[in-house]
This record gives structure tokens, C-alpha cells and sequence, in this order.
């Protein structure tokens, strides 16, 4: 028999469960926070949920987001570390989560993360209409009804996600959004699992090593050479609108800045850069031997000299980037990507 999913429930009559877990330093924000309310997703989460949506572009793709909800000082938030495909969740363009999709989502909750709540829903596609959306709300009312659960939906052509949760008697857009670093091995394998799962439905559950090695490699340089060009179309919407990369790092006040990544999106930056108030003081690269650049160049594994900020070009693999910057360096450490969807 299929659980309660209301019992328990952060925001349920008004209660509110309180974890007693302080908020984690690690983190990168997205956007900007109006209220009292705060959305933590966990790297994991956030990594996954895109290489999800990224894989069938014929079909939206449906998963529970689990955690736990907290408070802490004046604000409440939520915490999402996990997440449980809901396969067979949408068919045809219409979503239904029925007893069967549920049996299996509580099956993987109870074996992964035991000790999680339930506290939201991912969704991934394209070019969601007003329509869709309309529908995504109603099955949030009929599922996920509570005060602080989410819903977080992303768009694989914008490269952009969008949360929403209910409040005054509607869904509304939250604003900003924190990704945090908390590495746990059972995330690791619960995500590989998913990983695996996803990418044989319509297959055998057990494939070759070396077939899905290759296959992962293939999909990797696709995955690269697609999020550069997504990026590359956002940049020149930005400068469409008259807008800068040296007005965001000004009004930060990143006046100099070093720059990872030296192939050909670190040299177009380092040239947008040139003649405005913003310093490039050196770029950092694992190649260096075979850059040539206009600036300085070092190797990460050197040492890194005192930046306000550092810009990461590589967004395919920012976060192992920032991972290993942030054990060397004391500054910063921004996404490229990130700055070309804020200003």
C-alpha cells in the first residue's frame, strides 16, 4: 500500500519541522532571495537532473526530489540531496503519477535515503508552454501539496532552472537558488545507478564495459561541444542587449581576475575584456605547453597568485573545476555560464 504523502509533511497545518541542520558554507548562489524562504539543491542533484533532462528530447522527464526541510536564525529551508527517477510518470505528453510510479518511488526512497522527505519534483524538457505549466501546477496541488515542497523545472535549451512553490494561494517563481558541495559515496552510487537505469529503459538493464565506455566518452565530447554552443548563444544575446562581462565583475568589484580555461571561449573573454576597467592577470590551464595567449599562463598545479575572482570557461566541468581551485586559492570561483545568465 502506497504511503501518505502529506503525512509528515513540512508546511502541513501550519507545522514546521526543524532538522537542527545549519546552513553548509560550500556554496554557490544562483540569483537573488526575497523573504524568508531558501532552496539548497546539492551539486549532485543539480548535475543530474540536467544530464536527465538532456537525454530524450521527445519526452518530458519526471523525478522526486528528496531531502529534508530545516530553519535556522529567520529563514526556512529546503534541502534536496537526492533524487528518484519517476519512470513511466509521463507518456504522450501527459503526466500521471499513479499508484504503480509511487510503489517504485517509496521502494528507492526507503532502500537510498532512508531518513529523506520528500520535498519536491523535477521536471525536464523544452519550451514549456503556459498550457504545460498550467498542468505542472495542478500536479503539484495533487501531490506535492505542501507549503515548502518545490518544483523545479529546466529548461535543456536554455540551460536554465526555474523553482517554484506554493504560496498565497499560487505557485510563484522563487528567485534564487544555492547549490552546495556535500560529498557522500551513497548520492555517488545511488546517482551511477540512475544513470545506468535511465539510459537502458527502452534496453537490456546489463551492457558491456567497454561498449558503455565508449558510449559515455561519445556522449561526453556531444555533451561539451553542445553546452558551448548553448553558451555561445547566450553570450551573443547578451551583447545584443548591450550588456557586459566587465559590468557584472564591476559591479562585483572583481577588477582582477584570472581566467580558467585558455581554448577558444577563454580567449573570446580575455578579448571582451580588453580596454574596459576589468585586469586579466593571468589565465590558468592544464595544457599550457600548448597555449599561446596574449596573457600570462599557468598551470593549476602551480601557484595561483591572488585574484579578486576567478572566471571558469570549462562549464561543462565547473564543478570538479571549482572543487580543485577552491583547495588552492582564497577568491571567487564563478562560472562563466552563470555570469551570462545574471546580467
Amino acid at each position: 500500500m502506497i504511503e501518505n504523502i502529506y503525512s509528515n509533511v513540512a508546511g502541513r497545518d501550519g507545522e514546521y519541522p526543524v532538522s537542527g541542520r545549519k546552513p553548509p558554507k560550500n556554496v554557490r548562489q544562483i540569483g537573488t532571495f526575497r523573504g524568508d524562504f531558501r532552496i539548497y539543491v546539492e551539486d549532485y542533484v543539480h548535475t543530474f537532473t540536467r544530464w536527465l533532462a538532456e537525454q530524450d528530447h521527445t519526452e518530458r522527464t519526471l523525478a522526486v526530489l528528496v531531502g529534508e526541510f530545516a530553519s535556522s536564525g529567520h529563514t526556512r529551508e529546503v534541502y534536496a540531496y537526492g533524487t528518484v527517477i519517476a519512470k513511466q510518470a509521463c507518456t504522450g505528453g501527459k503526466i500521471e503519477m499513479g499508484a504503480q510510479v509511487w510503489t517504485q518511488v517509496y521502494e528507492n526512497i526507503k532502500q537510498y535515503f532512508p531518513d529523506g522527505e520528500i520535498v519536491g519534483w523535477f521536471c525536464g524538457g523544452t519550451s514549456f508552454t503556459p498550457e504545460e505549466k498550467e498542468e505542472f501546477w495542478q500536479v503539484h496541488l495533487d501531490h506535492f501539496a505542501s507549503v515548502d515542497r518545490i518544483l523545479m523545472l529546466y529548461d535543456f535549451l536554455d540551460r536554465e532552472e526555474e523553482f517554484y512553490r506554493y504560496e498565497e494561494g499560487g505557485m510563484a517563481r522563487q528567485d534564487g537558488y544555492y547549490i552546495y558541495y556535500e560529498k557522500k559515496i551513497m548520492k555517488k552510487v545511488y546517482i551511477s545507478i540512475l544513470c545506468v537505469v535511465a539510459g537502458v529503459i527502452s534496453g537490456a538493464y546489463i551492457v558491456g564495459k567497454n561498449i558503455l565506455k565508449k558510449l559515455s566518452e561519445v556522449r561526453l565530447i556531444s555533451d561539451k561541444h553542445l553546452t558551448l554552443f548553448i553558451l555561445t548563444v547566450q553570450w551573443i544575446k547578451v551583447k545584443q542587449q548591450g550588456k557586459n562581462v566587465s559590468d557584472f565583475l564591476k559591479e562585483e568589484g572583481y577588477e582582477n581576475i584570472a581566467i580558467y580555461g585558455m581554448s577558444y571561449i577563454g580567449e573570446r573573454l580575455i578579448d571582451e575584456l580588453k580596454n574596459t576597467d576589468i585586469n586579466v592577470v593571468y589565465g590558468i590551464d592544464r595544457n599550457i605547453n600548448f597555449i599561446s595567449s596574449s596573457i600570462d599562463l599557468v598551470s593549476i598545479n602551480d601557484n595561483l597568485k591572488t585574484v579578486d575572482a576567478i572566471v571558469v570557461t570549462a562549464v561543462t566541468f565547473f564543478d570538479e573545476i571549482y572543487e580543485e581551485l577552491s583547495k588552492k586559492i582564497d577568491c571567487p570561483i564563478i562560472s562563466l555560464e552563470d555570469i551570462l545568465y545574471i546580467i
